[in-house]
């Protein structure tokens, strides 16, 4: 099955989603594949393309920009990392090269003392961490409205969710709450040594940790999806349009139903430089992820910030 792409503008103003195929192509595609695209979903283009013109500006600045902004350390993920600092596939315990990607990380846009109030929750001290902004102007606004904007779509995609599993809009909203979300840039430079990585590929196989991660792109293909057959689908690049796709906790909240599927990108021109914008939307820290209703009735439950840190963990191999 390849991702389709859905028309969500009637989904989002509250319609009911079982009387739409909308959100019955949004159901099966979270059942067969993980993977689907949006259109009609409100983010402005114009506000997608100042936040990728902002990376891009973060990522070709000098050195010493790029260094106003560095990650603190790989516990903390806020920042700038440069490349070969993770290695996304050791989160699904796969020993594979580094990724070949530069990162900036926030998370929540809160003020400091609403900060450290939430990261007095447990696992609380890892998550609500201030951000680190590069000495360039503009760019704090541009990242901060974006996250907002991400943010806001990804609550009201999570109730459109709850809907087609049966439940009630709000069923995830309780857990949401003070969510634990994170707003990336990746920027993948130019393959000037293919050597580098045997492998052919910029990034790792893996799956994505939280609930949702909503994408932005830059129109570069070389994103894949593997299938539950075991083979590598390109994921589609179509314009203005956002990249979907289920995480491990929504997995388990539907006992297995929505599959959080192993992706990677690969090399397709070694000479095109690729800028994606994931926003993972994870619960808030202690959340607790427990199967929805029979499903996966016997699966434990796990909270979402103990999980979602074993996996940053394995990434940077703490």
């Amino acid at each position: 099955m390849i991702p389709p792409v859905v028309d969500v503008s009637r989904l989002l103003a509250g319609e009911s989603s079982n009387r739409h195929p909308e959100g019955s192509a949004i159901d099966t595609a979270c059942r067969e594949i993980g993977f689907f695209l949006i259109t009609g979903h409100g983010i402005n283009p114009a506000a997608s393309r100042a936040i990728d013109r902002a990376a891009r500006e973060l990522f070709h600045a000098p050195e010493t920009v790029r260094r106003t902004a560095a990650c603190l350390h790989p516990a903390e993920p806020r920042g700038y990392r440069g490349p070969g600092s993770i290695a996304t596939a050791s989160s699904v315990g796969l020993d594979t090269p580094k990724d070949l990607v530069e990162i900036y990380t926030i998370g929540r846009v809160d003020d400091a003392e609403t900060l450290r109030t939430l990261s007095s929750l447990p696992f609380g001290a890892r998550f609500y961490l201030r951000n680190i902004w590069p000495d360039l102007d503009g760019f704090r606004h541009v990242w901060e409205s974006y996250y907002r904007e991400m943010s806001d779509l990804a609550q009201r995609l999570l109730a459109v969710l709850a809907t087609m599993l049966g439940q009630n809009p709000r069923y995830f909203a309780a857990a949401h709450r003070h969510h634990a979300s994170t707003l990336v840039a990746n920027y993948y430079p130019p393959v000037v040594d293919r050597a580098e990585n045997p492998a052919a590929t910029r990034r790792g196989e893996h799956t994505d940790f939280g609930t949702i991660t909503i994408l932005t792109t830059d129109g570069v293909t070389g994103l894949e999806v593997k299938t539950r057959s075991g083979q590598w689908l390109p994921v589609p690049s179509v314009e203005d349009a956002l990249v979907v796709n289920v995480g491990d906790l929504l997995e388990m909240w539907t006992g297995g139903e929505y599959i959080s599927s192993y992706h990677r990108v690969v090399i397709e021109d070694p000479t095109t430089e690729r800028v994606s914008l994931p926003f993972f939307h994870n619960p808030r820290s202690d959340a607790m992820v427990e199967p929805i209703g029979d499903s996966g009735a016997h699966a434990p439950a796990v909270c979402a910030g103990e999980w979602i840190l074993r996996k940053i963990d394995a990434i940077n191999a703490l």
